[in-house]
């Protein structure tokens, strides 16, 4: 009896012993890895000067026992069972200074914002490996070197903000393959060349903001294809030439700004014609209407375009207005605006 009872027990503890390993495989399997992506967080923190960063920015980063979801800035999922950056958001961080950060192993990102941080030096072309990419700011940091052709491979991307880094160099012709992309915004990165045809393959652009750069050439009549365009923003440019008539075709277009440009000719009477046009900005060009340059037609298009607030002369107090994201649903919330002198 007692060899029975003693042949039970170490059954039943060979059942248990079976049961607490099978539990373990299973927890392992179902926790997910820790490694790859914190390593990389890790370094960015390192390289980005992360302890002057303030607590806000570094909230729980680098503990080992907090998950990545929790630290400052982060969003992470678990993908094939093992955790991986989604978002990093890093917005206003003064203190992340160095180069752009070697983030570009956290293929699963959908999300980068880094406006208004302290980061120089060029985009690396690597930035278009992350291909998941929708929403993109970079914006009021000190990138140079251009805007990289891999960026073309972001296909999925909605959101692209440039703003204010004084990258030089034309806008590349392979953004044509960005055929997600909503909101283009390019101001004050002194850019060069004229506005690449290609432009045109860009049919779900909202916004296109070009403004305080050295453009030259015409407006291509390609843009006529953006037929859910709102804002066109060409102020203070060298850009020239007659206004293409498929202007006319951007029906949705609220702003039109081309002020400080060399553009002429007679303004296209499709301009005019626009439904939804709010604002229109033509002064500091050599415009006409009608054969009279356009400084002189203020009263005449107010009249013509009711609704309508029409700029033709340099207004006598120079004001901000904000370029916003404010119809922008998608990546990160609200992003940067950039101001542009009236």
């Amino acid at each position: 009896m007692a060899d029975m009872d003693q042949d039970l027990m170490l059954k039943v503890a060979a059942a248990v012993v079976a049961i607490v390993i099978c539990s373990i495989l299973l927890i392992s399997k179902m926790k997910p890895k820790k490694v790859v992506d914190r390593k990389v967080l890790t370094e960015i923190f390192d390289n980005g000067g992360g302890v002057q960063w303030e607590q806000k920015y570094k909230e729980n980063w680098n503990k080992e026992d907090v998950a990545l979801t929790e630290w400052a800035g982060i969003d992470s999922g678990v993908v094939n069972d093992e955790e991986r950056v989604l978002e990093i958001i890093m917005r206003g961080n003064k203190n992340f200074i160095g180069k752009f950060p070697k983030l570009f192993s956290l293929t699963n990102l959908v999300s980068i914002d880094l406006d208004h941080c302290k980061l120089s030096g060029p985009i690396p072309k690597e930035v278009g490996n992350l291909i998941h990419l929708t929403y993109l700011n970079l914006s009021f940091n000190d990138f140079t070197g251009g805007i990289p052709e891999e960026i073309g491979n972001l296909h999925y991307l909605t959101f692209l903000n440039l703003n204010r880094n004084p990258l030089g160099g034309p806008i590349p012709s392979s953004i044509q393959h960005m055929c997600n992309l909503e909101y283009l915004w390019l101001a004050n990165c002194q850019l060069t060349g004229s506005i690449p045809l290609e432009i045109g393959h860009l049919t779900e652009l909202r916004d296109l903001i070009l403004c305080e750069n050295k453009l030259t050439g015409k407006i291509p009549q390609e843009i006529g294809v953006m037929t859910k365009l709102d804002r066109l923003i060409l102020s203070m440019n060298d850009m020239s030439g007659r206004l293409p008539p498929s202007l006319g075709q951007c029906k949705a277009l609220t702003l039109l700004y081309l002020d400080r440009n060399n553009f002429t000719h007679q303004l296209p009477i499709e301009v005019s014609e626009l439904p939804n046009l709010q604002e229109l900005w033509l002064y500091r060009t050599n415009i006409t209407v009608d054969g009279n340059p356009i400084s002189k037609m203020g009263r005449f298009l107010t009249d013509r375009l009711p609704g309508v607030e029409v700029i033709v002369e340099q207004p006598a107090t120079p004001s901000k207005v904000l370029v916003r994201k404010d119809n922008y649903s998608g990546g990160a919330g609200v992003g940067s605006g950039t101001g542009i002198n009236r």
